[in-house]
C-alpha cells in the first residue's frame, strides 16, 4: 500500500472538520428551538376571586390556561385563594402551587427575594399528572402547620 501524501491527508482532515462544523451548527440551532419551545410552554393559571385578583401572589405573564378539573381539585384541597401553575419540560409536567401570604410560612425574606411562595412539584410523566396531581396538592395542605391549616380550611 503506497503511502498518501500529506496533502491528500489534509484535504481529508478538512472535509473531516467542515462536516463537524455543520453538524455542531445544526444540535447548536435544535438546542435553541427546544428552549424556546420549553419557554413557550409552561402555562400559567391566575383566577380571580369574586373578580378580584389576589395581590399577594405574583405570577408571571404568559399564555392563561385553566383546566376546570384542576381548579376544582385545588379549591376542594386548599381553597379558592390558591393559584397553580403548570410546566411542560423535558423531564415530564410539573405543578407548582403559589401559596398566597395569608397563608405562607415562608420568611419576609424569601418573599423579598423570591416574590412569592411556591411550591413544586416533582416532574410527572404523561400518564401519571392527573393522579400525581391530588397527591401533589395534598402534599402542600398536609405541610401547613394545624392553626394554618384550619384557617384554610375557614376559608372555603
Amino acid at each position: 500500500m503506497p503511502k498518501q501524501k500529506t496533502a491528500d491527508v489534509l484535504v481529508d482532515v478538512a472535509v473531516s472538520l467542515k462536516n463537524l462544523t455543520e453538524e455542531i451548527k445544526g444540535i447548536g440551532d435544535r438546542v435553541a428551538k427546544l428552549e424556546q419551545t420549553k419557554e413557550s410552554t409552561t402555562q400559567v393559571v391566575e383566577p380571580s376571586v369574586g373578580g378580584v385578583e389576589d395581590p399577594s401572589v405574583k405570577v408571571p405573564e404568559g399564555n392563561i390556561v385553566e383546566n376546570p378539573l384542576h381548579r376544582n381539585l385545588v379549591s376542594e384541597v386548599l381553597n379558592k385563594h390558591f393559584n397553580f401553575r403548570i410546566e411542560s419540560e423535558f423531564s415530564g409536567t410539573r405543578l407548582v402551587i403559589l401559596v398566597p401570604k395569608k397563608y405562607s410560612n415562608a420568611s419576609d425574606s424569601h418573599w423579598e427575594t423570591y416574590g412569592g411562595d411556591e411550591r413544586p412539584s416533582k416532574p410527572f410523566a404523561a400518564h401519571e399528572v392527573e393522579p400525581m396531581f391530588r397527591v401533589h396538592v395534598e402534599a402542600v395542605f398536609n405541610n401547613f402547620n394545624p392553626d394554618t391549616k384550619a384557617l384554610i380550611v375557614n376559608d372555603r
